[in-house]
């Protein structure tokens, strides 16, 4: 699912942002370009990267119940 529509960013991008080290809002919007628009995704951002930084599994974070790689 898209999180900014602006720069065509997923919560898989976000989320591969969080994987490979970003560990607040800031480094996961300046790795992928989120919210470097108009903005309106941030409150998005911020939930999926705090709740990925606090160890929450993938797949709960993304809606679905398939099993996470």
């Amino acid at each position: 699912m898209f999180v900014c529509i602006c720069n065509a960013v997923t919560e898989d991008d976000i989320l591969g942002a969080v994987d490979a080290g970003a560990r607040c809002v800031r480094s996961a919007c300046e790795a992928t370009e989120a919210a470097s628009n108009c903005g309106s995704c941030i409150d998005r951002v911020e939930d999926l990267v705090t709740t990925a930084v606090s160890g929450c599994p993938r797949r709960i974070l993304s809606g679905t119940l398939a099993a996470t790689a």
